[in-house]
């Protein structure tokens, strides 16, 4: 799923964007496919740096019929809160305008930033009631993480908005660190894993992983019929090729094939 072939408002906002193609892909995969598993990786640029707040309320309703929809009007395709006038937009539009209701209270940085996490749980809770209208909630696992600690830059694109305080909502919670730290606050971060029937609620697991670790898994819950691979390469200019170098590979720990060997306990 390339969304770059769209053509797309220059209004539209990141996550709605995404999120929307996303259901559309489900959609899709289930009316093309319903038979066979499926993997969607998705990235929501928010929260970042820039502090982008969206430009109108999220679109009444949730699932399939609801919330976020993949829209095609004008010669565009994008999501229903892309541009005024446009199926989702209920009330005023206006790119980096809308704060969530009470979320003014937090002051100008920080109500951008509560309102872009806002968002993102929206657009999840838009994507479970969607699971759920095409009856695969309880054969769908969910994994929602995040790739670093909480940060404190402005940002490209920031237009002023300043930048978060990582204290003020206590984001990295009882460690120590924010983005690009080696603490743990800077590297490690919650993972939310939903699998209904599977994986019982409110359970707690003090199990270490990382990024790395999960595709295997989640191959095997797919029923993949082959073994997974652990280890990738790197494109030939960073490998040394070029120079005649060996190519080097990684492995889960991401150090080098000529690496001294260490024991992981």
């Amino acid at each position: 799923m390339d969304i770059r072939q769209f053509q797309v408002p220059g209004t539209a906002y990141d996550t709605d964007l995404f999120g929307a193609r996303a259901k559309q892909w489900i959609m899709d995969h289930q009316a093309k496919a319903s038979s066979q598993p499926f993997f969607l990786y998705l990235a929501f640029p928010a929260p970042h740096g820039c502090l982008s707040a969206p430009a109108c309320a999220y679109p009444a309703g949730l699932g399939k019929t609801g919330g976020l929809q993949w829209e095609k009007k004008d010669g565009y395709e994008a999501s229903n809160t892309a541009a005024s006038g446009w199926s989702g937009v209920n009330g005023s539009f206006g790119p980096d305008t809308y704060i969530y209701p009470g979320h003014e209270a937090f002051g100008k940085t920080e109500s951008r930033h509560a309102t872009m996490i806002r968002r993102v749980d929206d657009v999840m809770k838009d994507m479970i009631q969607l699971l759920r209208d095409l009856g695969i909630d309880d054969n769908t696992m969910i994994v929602f993480t995040s790739d670093n600690g909480p940060h404190n830059e402005s940002g490209s694109g920031n237009y002023n908005n300043g930048a978060q305080n990582p204290r003020y909502f206590m984001s990295y919670g009882m460690m120590d660190g924010i983005k690009r730290d080696c603490w743990e606050g800077g590297m490690r971060v919650p993972t939310i894993v939903r699998w209904p029937g599977v994986i019982p609620s409110n359970g707690i697991s003090l199990h270490a992983s990382q990024f790395h670790d999960w595709m295997a898994t989640f191959c095997g819950c797919g029923g993949c019929s082959r073994s997974v691979p652990l280890r990738w390469r790197f494109p030939a200019a960073y490998a040394g090729r070029s120079s005649g170098m060996p190519e080097k590979r990684s492995d889960l720990l991401g150090i080098f094939q000529s690496r001294r060997q260490h024991s992981f306990q």
